[in-house]
This record gives structure tokens, sequence and C-alpha cells, in this order.
């Protein structure tokens, strides 16, 4: 694992949590509900990324130090991956507010959802490099 996943997995997740978010907010009865995604859609983009620099910065330090310890790559990834979805919880609850459970459903969600996409394309492009090699 390296940072260029790591800042994949940043990008990804927030781009796509504020669209998950609109779509939690049309399925279930949200309060404080938004009339507009598009109308918040940027100011969630930059809350979203300023509120989990704590988060990327501290996996970052993990995954530089793991160059001592030597963790095998699925172990780094857990590791991170359970960092990311704790940052996101105590990031939001740290916020409070009546539409914070919308929101931490709606960031986990787009946490796993964009681990899967960066898996899948990993996986898809290990498969293409070894079948032209």
């Amino acid at each position: 694992m390296n940072i260029k996943y790591l800042i994949g997995l940043w990008i990804l997740t927030t781009l796509l949590a504020p669209f998950v978010f609109s779509g939690y907010e049309l399925l279930f009865e949200v309060p404080g509900k938004v009339i507009s995604p598009i109308e918040i859609y940027p100011v969630m983009i930059i809350f979203t990324a300023l509120f989990s620099l704590p988060t990327v910065i501290s996996a970052i330090v993990i995954i530089k130090l793991n160059k001592n310890f030597g963790l095998k790559n699925m172990t780094l990834k857990i590791l991170i991956w359970i960092l990311w979805l704790t940052g996101i919880v105590l990031s939001l609850q740290l916020l409070g507010g009546s539409i914070i459970p919308a929101l931490t459903i709606s960031f986990i969600a787009a946490a796993i959802i964009s681990v899967l996409i960066i898996e899948i394309r990993t996986k898809i492009g290990t498969k293409t490099n070894a079948n032209t090699a």
C-alpha cells in the first residue's frame, strides 16, 4: 500500500459522500432535510476535505511507519480502513446535530464504496498487466 492508494481513497470518499447522502435523504426521513443537494455539494466537499485531514495525516504516518514494521499489505489496508471509518465517526460526532446520524451512515457507505471501487480497479489493472506481459 502506498500514499497514492490513500489519496485516491480520500478523494473518492470526499466526492462520493454528498451523492450517497442525497440518495439517503431521498430514501429516508432525515431531520433538517436539504432542499437541493447541488447547492450544498461544494460546501460538503470543502468541509469533508477539511474535517478528514487529521485522519488522512494519521494514515500517512501509519504508512510511513510501516516501513519500520513491515506489515503485510492486506494487514496495512485493514488497519487503514479501520482508521478511516473511525475517523469518519469521530469527526462527525464531534460536530453534533440532528443530521449527524444520516451523515455518518452516508460517509461510511461512501468509504466502503470507495474501497470497493479502488480494489476492483486495482484487481482489473493487475489482471490486464499480467495478460499483456
